[in-house]
């Protein structure tokens, strides 16, 4: 964190040269540089399998493209596919893929004389990659392998002579990419880790600045400023997530009281970093306040700067100037001088601890309550497998007892039957095109709607790299073979950057590519972009329109189950609440993630022209952050030193007792309507439609005066919780029998 490097990097940071700025972007917009190094990786490996089978294929005789290619395939894929926490396994899977290759691509060559079997065969394997992809690991591997392999076979216009030939190129690339992966590219948790860290002070610095920004901003411009600073917090959000959740991952150099120092410290920094930004920005709309409190913040991300922060914010809050304000604006001076403080002790505390570490990191074992998977948040995962297991309980279906990759691959099989025979009719010898179309929709999708998007970002990604990859293809056919293999170095490198997380890219660079390739080959002609996007489109739509009529599954009912989920974790952490020993950092991290996971769902729901599933989806998304945010500040204000006692703990009791009770009802209402519409009620008038409204509801019954201020800002807080389970409720059409309002 900005907070926990030394002042002179913090003091770099700020001075926004463009060296800096670019790398801040880097840092921020890929976490942990997980998809930067994997485009590197593929783009050195890929390069290196090139040069392997182009020298590999002229020493067996073969032409020198089929060497370029299938040396780059095999090392592609495995940089792209197989990612573990270990070397070793790394090297161990990665040395499995030359099973699935070399049997794929022997079936594929054997087979040439018979057609129907091998297009028969085309189907039965993109089922298997299908189902294969939920096992993950080496099984996983295997079928990408097989399918890709087997394709490639389709396309080779070499006789089944040639094979062990073939299968030497496979094993050379193969054994190249494991060496370079050894040396180069070897998985690195606590290096991972730190850089996650270092993209969390970014950020803080960054929410910080925003803050500032929002507060000198004109009244017209000061919509746009909060709409960069909520992105500024969302990225903030999933970077203190990921990072928590690599210090599972982290080996010893981070377990032990380290491990639990940087848990406690990104929770409080986060947490601390939000208020200072909602504080600041519920100021009243007097210039010369705003002008004041921007100066005091300034330079406050990092700790010691945060505690003179926060002293200038004290003097404020007596000054004259908030004197003349009301007492809603002091209140507001007061949470932001608090969340400065708590900024500055989080870090003291994690420094303290630094020095007082366990060298060996042995003593205290630690579990984060977040998942990462290759170096990301897991997503829906077993969320959509327990959806699918209720959608298919009943009928033929439940015989198959199918998970969310048996559903698919289901689909899969009826639709590349269609698809095949239709791609053969259009395209002819290219029919693999509308294969791939298939292929590629149905992978890492779960909902129609969600494959209705994949397949228009494939569409116009596919017209937009024609419109690059002609013209470029055309200026490098004349020129020196280097600039190609360089393009198509280039194109790998940043496909996979942009896989996971903008799609178009990864489609417009694999479009350049394929056009440089058809050029090298003498295949590249007016109609070949045309008749791909043809080809593929109509894959991609007979996916699409399968998936809505075989075993559908609509978005409602994941969203539905995931906050179920949450609601339910929220139910753990109240009885880790009531408990008084647990640790409810941990408990309010597990809520993350599952908040995470309801965000997940409804990131890939398209737009539409009305704007009513943006609003609907909207309101949703700042109803489950409302509660994660309390819930969060319950955690931080609840700690062992100030436990409720007497009174005020019968009284906390009764609040929990309350809430408990609403999050029981409201499973239990959610379970029996799984399946149901979804409806959109109008809104109540006493009902917080934002989070602005919801963390600031006024509690409207027992009154607090005579409770300590501890027990009173906690019963606050817990009352906030339960207005916000019961709107999320009522926006899904759920009420519970004990809902008060």
């Amino acid at each position: 964190m900005a907070s926990q490097m030394p002042q002179s990097e913090t003091s770099r940071i700020r001075l926004r040269t463009p060296l800096i700025r670019l790398v801040d972007l880097l840092l921020t917009r890929d976490i942990g540089l997980t998809r930067t190094l994997a485009g590197i990786r593929a783009l050195v490996c890929s390069g290196a399998g090139m040069l392997v089978g182009w020298l590999l294929g002229m020493a067996l005789g073969l032409p020198p493209v089929v060497g370029v290619m299938l040396g780059a395939l095999p090392a592609f894929l495995s940089s792209l596919v197989v990612s573990d926490s270990s070397a070793r396994r790394e090297a161990g899977r990665t040395a499995l893929m030359i099973v699935p290759f070399v049997v794929a691509l022997f079936l594929s060559l054997e087979l040439h004389r018979y057609r129907v079997v091998e297009l028969i065969l085309v189907v039965v394997l993109l089922a298997v990659q299908l189902l294969a992809q939920g096992r993950g690991g080496w099984v996983g591997d295997a079928g990408v392998g097989a399918f890709a392999a087997f394709i490639s076979g389709l396309l080779l216009p070499l006789p089944s002579t040639d094979f062990l030939e073939l299968a030497a190129l496979f094993a050379a690339s193969l054994a190249t990419t494991i060496v370079l992966r050894l040396i180069f590219f070897r998985p690195d948790a606590p290096r991972s880790l730190q850089r996650t860290r270092r993209a969390v002070g970014i950020l803080i610095d960054q929410v910080v600045a925003g803050t500032i920004d929002l507060l000198l901003a004109a009244e017209g411009n000061r919509d746009r400023r909060a709409a960069v600073l909520r992105r500024r917090i969302d990225r903030l959000q999933i970077a203190s997530l990921l990072a928590d959740g690599l210090i599972s991952e982290g080996g010893p150099g981070v377990r032990g009281a380290l491990a639990h120092a940087l848990h406690r410290a990104l929770f409080d920094v986060e947490l601390a970093a939000e208020t200072i930004a909602d504080a600041a920005g519920r100021l009243p709309d007097d210039r010369v306040l705003r002008g004041r409190v921007a100066a005091a913040l300034e330079g406050a991300g990092s700790g010691p700067a945060a505690a003179v922060a926060a002293d200038r914010i004290a003097a404020l809050r007596e000054s004259g100037v908030a004197l003349a304000a009301d007492d809603g604006a002091r209140r507001e001076l007061r949470r932001l001088e608090l969340a400065l403080r708590n900024l500055a002790r989080a870090v003291d505390d994690w420094a303290t601890t630094r020095r007082d570490l366990d060298p060996e990191g042995t003593s205290i074992p630690f579990e984060s309550a977040v998942s990462v998977i290759n170096g990301r948040i897991s997503g829906p995962g077993e969320l959509t497998d327990t959806v699918i297991a209720d959608a298919t309980s009943r009928g033929f279906w439940r015989r198959l007892r199918l998970t969310a990759a048996g559903r698919t691959a289901v689909q899969g099989l009826i639709a590349v039957a269609i698809a095949e025979p239709l791609g053969l009719l259009v395209g002819g010898t290219r029919f693999y095109w509308a294969v791939i179309g298939v292929a590629v929709v149905l992978a890492g999708t779960t909902t129609t709607r969600e494959r209705l998007r994949k397949t228009w970002s494939r569409i116009w990604g596919t017209a937009v790299g024609g419109l690059i990859g002609i013209p470029l293809a055309a200026l490098t056919a004349s020129a020196h073979p280097a600039w190609t293999v360089a393009i198509v170095l280039l194109c790998l490198g940043l496909g996979v950057f942009f896989i996971s997380s903008a799609y178009p890219g990864w489609v417009i660079s694999l479009v350049v590519l394929l056009c440089q390739l058809y050029a090298a080959t003498q295949q590249l002609t007016p109609e070949t972009i045309p008749l791909r996007l043809a080809e593929n489109g109509l894959g991609a739509l007979i996916a699409v329109g399968v998936s809505a009529v075989v075993l559908p599954l609509g978005t409602t009912s994941l969203v539905r189950r995931a906050v179920r989920e949450l609601f339910a974790e929220v139910g753990e952490f109240a009885t880790a609440l009531r408990s008084g020993d647990a640790d409810l950092r941990a408990a309010a991290r597990a809520v993350d993630q599952k908040l995470f996971r309801v965000e997940a769902v409804l990131g890939p729901v398209p737009r539409f022209a009305s704007g009513r599933g943006d609003r609907r989806d909207g309101r949703l998304r700042l109803l489950v952050d409302a509660v994660a945010i309390t819930v969060a500040r319950l955690a931080a204000q609840t700690t062992p030193a100030d436990p409720p006692t007497g009174a005020d703990r019968r009284r906390t009791g009764e609040a929990l007792d309350e809430l408990t009770s609403r999050l029981a009802d409201l499973t239990a209402a959610l379970d029996a309507r799984r399946g149901a519409g979804r409806r959109s009620p109008a809104v109540a008038p006493d009902e917080p439609e934002t989070v602005t409204g919801l963390l600031h509801l006024v509690v409207r019954e027992n009154p607090l005066e005579a409770d300590s201020p501890s027990t009173r800002t906690r019963l606050e807080l817990l009352a906030r919780l339960d207005a916000g389970v019961a709107a999320v409720g009522r926006e899904l059409g759920v009420t519970s029998a004990s809902a008060r309002h």
